[in-house]
């Protein structure tokens, strides 16, 4: 039994549609402010190792703060990759629903063409995670190596 007409489902629609796109907005904003947040502190770090008179540190200081560091490494990075898996989940979502709005189609609103490029579809890869794995990791390798080479 059909409970809604063309027009509330519609709306429908287009209200999911934006929170879908507000999800992913907050998410993506999550990983840039923990992305920025991380350059600062481990650059301030690594200058403050650098800039102190040279204090005697046994092995196992030396080894407990690369543990230290290691930790909230790998902390940030599980979290960034539980914010990848919801980024997706809310992708697929807007996805299926750009679908049922034929942004995809060809030739529906724009003649030969379709509003969306085929490659904005969901399985497409999203690079800007990548991106901030590899800066994070830039950023923590050249705070290890300053503990490693100054302490």
């Amino acid at each position: 039994m059909d409970t809604f007409n063309s027009s509330q489902k519609f709306e429908i629609l287009k209200q999911a549609l934006d929170e879908r796109y507000s999800a992913m907005r907050i998410i993506r904003d999550r990983i840039q402010t923990i992305s920025l947040w991380i350059l600062p502190i481990t650059l301030w770090c690594a200058w403050y190792l650098f800039t102190q008179p040279l204090y005697p540190i046994c092995k196992f200081e030396k080894a407990l703060l690369v543990l230290v560091v290691l930790l909230v490494y790998v902390s940030i990075v599980y979290y960034i990759r539980d914010l990848e898996k919801w980024f997706i989940i809310q992708r697929k979502v807007a996805s299926k629903i750009e679908e049922a709005f034929c942004l995809f189609e060809k030739d529906f609103f724009v003649e030969y063409d379709s509003i969306y490029p085929e490659n904005w579809n969901w399985q497409k890869k999203w690079n800007y995670i990548n991106l901030n794995y590899i800066l994070i990791t830039l950023w923590f390798l050249i705070l290890l190596f300053s503990i490693l080479l100054y302490l």
